[in-house]
C-alpha cells in the first residue's frame, strides 16, 4: 500500500498524466463512465471492436479487447496507469442456464485480467461488482459494507469470487483496489442498446410502444435504483481522491423501490398506461435490497443527483422525440 501511495504522489507532484483504462469501456456503464472521464483524464477504451465503433465519440486511444476471448495482453499499461474493470459475460438469467461455464469463463478471465494489469505495473484497479447481487435479500434497511454476502443466484456468487480474486491479488502485489458494489443501474443506454435486463428502461418502453413488460413475482421486490451518470461521477471521484482507502464501496441511492412502485412512477411521469403479463417469480431474484452509501460519501463526499423521475423522463424522450 505504502509503495502504491507513494507512486502516485509522485505522478502528481512531477505533473505526469496517468492513463485511465477502461476495460469494458464500451458497454452501457462503462461506456458513460468512459464519456465522463474523457472531459478531464487521459484515457484509454478497451473493449471489442464492435462495441467501440458504436460508442458514440470519438476517442483518442482505444484497444479492441474482447473480454473473455481475448488475451489481456492486448493491453499495454504502464507503471502507474489505473485501470477500470466492468467487463462480465452474461446476465444473471444466462448465469442460471449455464452457471458452470459463465462461471469459468468469467472467473478466469478476469483472474488473468488483473494478473496481467498488476504484472504492468498499474497503481490502481478499480473493479465494478454488483451490489444487488452480491448482498442477497437483505430487506429494505440500508445495508453497509460489512454485511454477510449470501447470493442467491449464480451470477451473484461468480461475482462475489472474482471479488475475492481481486483482493488476493492486488493485496499480495500492494497494489490500492476500489470494489464498487453498485446498485441496480439504469439509462438510455438499456434502450438503445437493446438489453434484457432493467426494469425502468423495460417499463418506459412498454409505456412507450404498447409492448407488454413481463412482471416478475408480485412486484413487491424492492431494488436500489442508481442512474449511470451518477455511477459515472462516482467513479470518477474514485479516481480523483488517491488517498481513499483501498477497500469496498456501495454505490446506490440509500432508497429502495418496488417493482410496483417503479411502474407506477413510470406511468404518472410520462402520463402512460403500462401493460403487463405477470409472470411466476424467478428462484434466482434478489428479495429486497437497499445500499448505504456512507463510507463513499464520508471519504470523497460523492452522492447521486439523479432522480427515478428524471431518468424516466430522460428515457421516455428518448423514445418520443
Amino acid at each position: 500500500m505504502l509503495f502504491s501511495i507513494n507512486l502516485r504522489h509522485r505522478l502528481l507532484f512531477r505533473g505526469m498524466s496517468r492513463k485511465i483504462f477502461v476495460i469494458g469501456g464500451a458497454g452501457f456503464i462503462g461506456s458513460v463512465v468512459s464519456k465522463t472521464l474523457l472531459n478531464s483524464h487521459d484515457v484509454v477504451v478497451c473493449d471489442s471492436a464492435g462495441r467501440l465503433r458504436n460508442l458514440g465519440v470519438k476517442v483518442p486511444d482505444s484497444v479492441n479487447y474482447d473480454f473473455g476471448a481475448d488475451s489481456p495482453k492486448r493491453i499495454s499499461c504502464e507503471r502507474g496507469d489505473v485501470a477500470v474493470i466492468f467487463s462480465w459475460r452474461g446476465y444473471p438469467a444466462a448465469h442460471e442456464n449455464d452457471p458452470l461455464g459463465k462461471l469459468m469463463i468469467n472467473l478466469d478471465h478476469t483472474l488473468k485480467l488483473v494478473t496481467w494489469l498488476v504484472e504492468q505495473g498499474v497503481s490502481d484497479l478499480i473493479y465494478a461488482s454488483s451490489g444487488g447481487a452480491v448482498y442477497g435479500d437483505c430487506g429494505c434497511e440500508p445495508v453497509n459494507e460489512a454485511t454477510p454476502l449470501k447470493p442467491v443466484g449464480f451470477y451473484g456468487i461468480g461475482k462475489a469470487t472474482a471479488e475475492m480474486y481481486i483482493r488476493k491479488v492486488l493485496c499480495e502485489a500492494k497494489v490500492r483496489y476500489i470494489i464498487l458494489r453498485i446498485g441496480n443501474a439504469y439509462g438510455p443506454g438499456q434502450i438503445a442498446d437493446n438489453l434484457s435486463v432493467g426494469l425502468i428502461a423495460k417499463a418506459v418502453v412498454a409505456a412507450c410502444t404498447g409492448r407488454p413488460l413481463e412482471l416478475w413475482g408480485t412486484g413487491e421486490k424492492r431494488r436500489d435504483y442508481i442512474h449511470v451518470e451518477d455511477i459515472a461521477t462516482a467513479v470518477r471521484t474514485v479516481i480523483d481522491t488517491p488517498l481513499l482507502p483501498a477497500g469496498i464501496y456501495n454505490i446506490g441511492s440509500g432508497k429502495a423501490f418496488s417493482n410496483k412502485e417503479v411502474i407506477a412512477m413510470v406511468r404518472a411521469t410520462l402520463e402512460m398506461a403500462v401493460p403487463i403479463i405477470d409472470r411466476s417469480e424467478r428462484g434466482f431474484d434478489v428479495g429486497s435490497i437497499c445500499l448505504s452509501t456512507h463510507a463513499i460519501h464520508d471519504r470523497t463526499g460523492w452522492r447521486p443527483t439523479w432522480t427515478i423521475e428524471k431518468g424516466i423522463k430522460q428515457m421516455g424522450l428518448m423514445l418520443t422525440s
